[in-house]
């Protein structure tokens, strides 16, 4: 399911995160999953990344995902926005698709 992530140094597998069951509301496909990557000298980081197509529009955004940098609360509103920012695009387009 998530063969599209890149796999270098991970750890673990893609998989969507259980702490973030987002959905979109917006997008006609969308994936979400996040994987634990090895990390010199300090041992390893959680790295999340969301894919989304819009029409004839893809947006795909990764993050770093910590306490003290990004929360899955946090996440949680950047993938909001963006489906918002999309849904006005969509909206605004008279043909309704999106020009790159």
């Amino acid at each position: 399911m998530h063969e599209q992530f890149f796999n270098a140094e991970r750890l673990t597998p893609w998989e969507s995160p259980v702490q973030l069951p987002y959905v979109s509301r917006v997008a006609g496909q969308f994936r979400l999953a996040c994987a634990n990557f090895r990390d010199y000298p300090s041992g390893q980081f959680t790295l999340c990344v969301a894919m989304a197509q819009y029409d004839e529009c893809l947006s795909i955004f990764g993050t770093q995902v910590s306490p003290e940098y990004m929360t899955f609360e946090n996440l949680e509103k950047v993938l909001v926005a963006i489906d918002s920012q999309a849904e006005t695009a969509l909206q605004a387009s008279p043909d309704g698709v999106v020009s790159p």
